[in-house]
């Protein structure tokens, strides 16, 4: 399991900076309308690059549920109590969605990896 989750994380973090440096320079010099993907991805990607490394590195020690829901909560914190205090960043409630699709998105890879069924997923240990 800990490879798959390795894999995750390397697919994951390739990703994130495909859509953050070439992919968000392209869409914000030609100026193209790409449905706030360059905006929100790396809040998406934050949150699943978060997880699967924590799992990874920390196998079996707590529940994927409790990873998501403390990642989500750290990143909605955030943006709604730390970016606004940096002066050159703004308060995005799509980065909010983002951050909340990106943790549906990861229970359903995680469930799929640890082979578990949903009533077992949402069983919290800590």
């Amino acid at each position: 399991m800990q490879k798959k989750y390795l894999l995750l994380f390397l697919l994951s973090a390739v990703l994130f900076l495909l859509l953050r440096f070439p992919y968000r320079e392209f869409v914000y010099s030609y100026q193209v309308f790409d449905y706030y993907i360059a905006d929100t991805s790396p809040n998406l990607f934050a949150l699943l690059l978060y997880v699967f490394y924590h799992k990874w590195r920390h196998p079996n020690k707590e529940s994927s549920l409790f990873l998501i829901l403390g990642a989500l909560g750290g990143l909605i914190f955030y943006e709604i109590v730390i970016q606004p205090m940096i002066l050159i960043q703004t308060f995005d409630e799509k980065d909010i969605v983002a951050s909340a699709l990106g943790s549906i998105i990861c229970s359903v890879i995680c469930m799929k990896v640890e082979d578990q069924k949903l009533g077992d997923f949402l069983k919290l240990k800590y």
